[in-house]
């Protein structure tokens, strides 16, 4: 975040040399389709650079992260920023490669306003869809229950965004087209264009400044300095530390304001003289791309291993989840569903507890993901039973009602290699996986064992697949999700900004007469020309180095006040404070309501309005797995006389509320709040004995009465 938000000036400075770039040819702008690319290309470069330093903010990032908030950002990056830049270079280019003029500046007038309007609609539409979607997952009821109890209400709110999205994306596509159009009719009227260029031998002329001068100049002087005192920082003591890591923010700034006030009069800068020394130039650019990856390596190898090397030890994948994992990423459902649950209480309320580092320490690559069309799977291993996850592989809609996920019943058809997975535990063990000889050599035997086991409890539900297939290999992967199978151990200028002087804005012969580098030199210092390309070397604005270190000092003092000092809380001290203030509420209100007891309960399931609510849940969160009438499908029957569980009221209200670990019932209670759980079971309670038309066969022991 620190880096991020100093990144904020470097990058607004691009934007800003590129506009005061074409300042003087703003006339220009209403008939050059060329300028209006390059302008708004700029313009959506000064968006995204603002924007990713933004989304690095704490507070900003919990919001928006794994919404579609990321995905306005990337395409105002990927389609306005770099797409019109490059389409306008391709309207400047083609016409000179083939010795014409454009086929119609009309039609590359109109792609202009084609894809700028298209994805300005896209963006609009995706941060409206991020920001609503961020705002519902983490809504609460008053009795800090979650208000959108299930993942899909979310996706179905943010449908209309979707279809707005594909609008703009259908403008841009179409403006595509038309300059692909445009460009094929100005190569066809046209021809190659060949030339002879006489290139004049350059005469190197002798620096005045030797490379010791430049490598001892104050500039380098001082950014060693700031590195030595960076690596004081870490190597010292919290105090000496602290003291070094001012005094290096203080000499970065004061250096800083120091170099940007120095008078060259005239003079070549440092920098640009540095740029014509080949060989010190790339010396200096590797030593500093050396010491930033060192900074980035060498913490990783010497640091001790805590949470997930000493005092945890982690089973890696069996052969056979390996193999599943495989194909979860060869159907990309990683672009949909993520592995990484923060550390906020609703996240923790909706799937499950956060996670820790081992979840994913024998994961190559990582499954973190970036956006969520789907919800959250670190611990979905074991949540549901084998036969859900088959049904909603098969046909997602019809577990989850409204979802857009695409159906994998091929998967059933389609067989693994087993063969093939000892080479690719081979590979996994080069990499720290600790995979023994005996494990690669047994690895088929093993998938065949546990694909047996998944088989034999999906045909004992009605479903026959075979063991080596796909989809088991699949959902051996996804129960396997965040169960672990762990051992715990103990332990510029005002007149470098002036526009074109009016000789050079009037037509006529006056301004034809005046070349691009009198117009350049009109306008501030020249300090070379390359192939008729001026570059000028006016000086930063003020108002801009201002910024800067602001940026820095702002960002030296976040890192210290959250890293150093604990002034502010981290994200884990935060959640565990939150949880701690959530578990105190929870429990006074309990203690008001009063205990949760079979008379209660009775009493609650004779009110109509509490059934209603009941049923509303039931529709919602169970009937996927009891039947939309109770008769039972991938779980037990509710209407028989027959119980798994226990038929009791207050059974009934604890299997909702707490779930039945290892049985593929979840624990509803965090997500849905005492509230809705008493009116769910209350419900369930009025379909006991009703015993519906075609329902499950009996599972459990009788019950024989309250």
């Amino acid at each position: 975040m620190v880096f991020s938000v100093i990144l904020w000036p470097p990058s607004w400075g691009g934007m800003i040399n590129g506009l005061f770039t074409i300042r003087g040819n703003w006339e220009k702008l209403r008939v050059d389709p060329v300028l209006k690319f390059f302008a708004a290309g700029l313009t959506f470069y000064g968006m995204s650079t603002f924007e990713g330093p933004l989304l690095s903010i704490r507070s900003v990032s919990a919001l928006a992260h794994y919404t579609d908030w990321i995905v306005a950002h990337v395409h105002g990056g990927a389609l306005g920023w770099n797409g019109l830049m490059a389409f306008g270079v391709f309207y400047w280019l083609v016409p000179r490669l083939y010795g014409g003029q454009l086929h119609s500046k009309k039609a590359a007038d109109a792609h202009f306003w084609l894809a700028t309007v298209g994805i300005g609609i896209y963006m609009l539409s995706m941060w409206g869809a991020g920001i609503g979607q961020g705002l519902m997952l983490r809504a609460a009821k008053p009795d800090g229950s979650l208000y959108y109890a299930t993942f899909v209400e979310t996706l179905l709110a943010n449908k209309p965004l979707y279809f707005v999205r594909f609008g703009g994306g259908l403008m841009y596509l179409g403006g595509i087209v038309m300059m692909t159009w445009n460009l094929i009719a100005t190569v066809r009227a046209g021809k190659p264009v060949i030339t002879t260029v006489d290139v004049p031998a350059l005469v190197e002329e002798k620096s005045e400044v030797s490379w010791t001068q430049l490598l001892f100049a104050k500039p380098t002087l001082i950014v060693f300095t700031v590195i030595a005192l960076a690596i004081l920082t870490g190597a010292t003591n919290f105090i000496a530390g602290s003291f070094f890591l001012v005094v290096a923010a203080m000499v970065a700034v004061l250096g800083g304001l120091v170099l940007t006030k120095q008078d060259d009069d005239g003079k070549p800068t440092w920098h640009r003289l540095l740029e014509g020394r080949g060989l010190l130039f790339t010396v200096l650019t590797t030593i500093a791309i050396l010491i930033g990856g060192v900074a980035e390596i060498v913490p990783s190898l010497v640091a001790a291993p805590t949470e997930a090397g000493v005092a945890v030890k982690v089973d890696p994948y069996r052969p056979l989840e390996l193999e599943g994992r495989d194909i979860y990423l060869r159907e990309g459902c990683y672009n949909c569903h993520s592995q990484m649950i923060r550390p906020f209480r609703y996240e923790e309320q909706r799937y499950g507890a956060i996670s820790t580092l081992a979840d994913s320490r024998y994961d190559h690559p990582f499954q973190w993901g970036s956006k969520r069309t789907g919800p959250d799977i670190a611990r979905e291993g074991g949540k549901y039973p084998n036969l859900w996850h088959y049904n909603h592989l098969v046909d997602p809609r019809a577990v989850t009602a409204g979802s857009n996920m695409p159906p994998y019943k091929f998967l059933a058809t389609s067989t693994v290699d087993l063969e093939k997975t000892r080479f690719k535990m081979r590979g996994l063990s080069k990499v720290g996986v600790p995979y023994t000889q005996a494990d690669i050599d047994g690895s088929v035997e093993n998938s065949r064992e546990q694909g047996k086991a998944i088989a034999e409890d999906l045909k004992a539900n009605g479903v026959t697949v075979a063991a080596d297939s796909e989809m088991v290999a699949l959902v051996a992967y996804l129960q396997r999700l965040g169960k672990l199978r762990v051992d715990v151990a103990p332990g510029p200028k005002a007149a470098a900004l002036d526009p074109l002087p009016p000789s050079a804005k009037r037509g006529g012969e006056e301004g034809d007469r005046m070349t691009t580098k009198q117009s350049a030199l009109a306008r501030g210092p020249v300090t070379h020309e390359v192939d008729g390309i001026i570059e000028e070397d006016n000086e930063l604005p003020k108002w801009w180095v201002t910024a800067l270190m602001l940026c820095i000092g702002f960002g030296i003092a976040y890192y210290m006040a959250y890293s150093m000092y604990g002034i502010f809380d981290t994200p884990s001290v935060a959640f565990e404070k939150e949880s701690a203030i959530a578990r105190a509420k929870e429990a006074e209100r309990l203690k008001a309501e009063g205990p949760v007891d079979k008379a209660a309960l009775l009493l609650l399931s004779k009110d109509s309005a509490t059934v209603a609510d009941g049923a509303q849940v039931f529709t919602t969160t169970c009937a996927v797995c009891h039947a939309a009438n109770g008769g039972g499908g991938i779980g037990p029957n509710l209407t028989d006389d027959a119980w798994m569980h226990g038929g009791s009221p207050d059974a009934i209200y604890k299997t909702i509320n707490e779930g039945v670990s290892g049985k593929g019932m979840p624990a509803w209670g965090p997500q849905l709040g005492s509230k809705r759980v008493k009116a769910a079971a209350a419900y369930v309670i009025t379909l006991r004995g009703t015993k519906v038309p075609g329902g499950k066969e009996a599972q459990g022991a009788p019950f024989e009465g309250d």
